[in-house]
């Protein structure tokens, strides 16, 4: 690839690249914290709405599989070539690789494992995403629902209510906050 691109440079590719939108929504009790919604938009009338005052919305793993000059141009580091979607057969269910997340200043998710428990990476084109990471074992401290793979509803790590969640005060955090460029490999699990 060229190098890396910018949201704004993404949307003047890809316009009308249909989206998903969610919204966070700590008492969902639902994966990440997202209210299950099936709302759509291009991603140019995303793009235009999202700083706007009281917007809560964001894209949520969204396909660029469709943005041929993105697709065409991007280069994965060479740490990640082979991943495991790559590994899998033609016609086996993928999701939509390379994905863009954008939203507005201070969107969130509820504490989460990645889909498929799976590795991953990520790269911030704009803005900064601030990370906090908890290691697999302390799954038990941060009342994770093996059944119904999630964490406790309202659990929130950024601002940790000890009162409700007394074992997650005893879990260390791994923090991170990347900015433009940076790039963050999240082992699976």
């Amino acid at each position: 690839g060229s190098g890396l691109w910018t949201t704004d440079e993404i949307v003047a590719a890809c316009p009308e690249l249909d989206v998903p939108l969610r919204k966070y929504d700590k008492a969902s009790g639902l994966w990440g914290g997202l209210a299950d919604t099936s709302l759509r938009r291009s991603l140019a009338s995303f793009a235009a709405a999202r700083s706007r005052a009281g917007n809560e919305w964001f894209v949520f793993d969204a396909s660029l599989k469709a943005c041929k000059a993105f697709v065409d141009d991007f280069a994965a580091l060479p740490y990640f070539a082979n991943d495991y979607y790559r590994r899998l057969p033609p016609d086996a269910p993928k999701p939509g690789w390379p994905s863009l997340f954008m939203g507005p200043a201070g969107a969130t998710t509820a504490v989460h494992i990645d889909a498929y428990g799976t590795a991953f990476w990520m790269t911030v084109l704009d803005g900064a995403k601030e990370w906090l990471i908890a290691p697999p074992a302390a799954r038990e401290h941060l009342y994770y629902d093996a059944l119904k793979q999630s964490f406790a509803p309202g659990l929130d790590l950024f601002d940790l209510d000890l009162a409700a969640f007394p074992l997650a005060g005893h879990v260390e955090l791994l923090t991170a906050t990347l900015v433009p460029g940076e790039w963050l490999f999240v082992p699976a699990g």
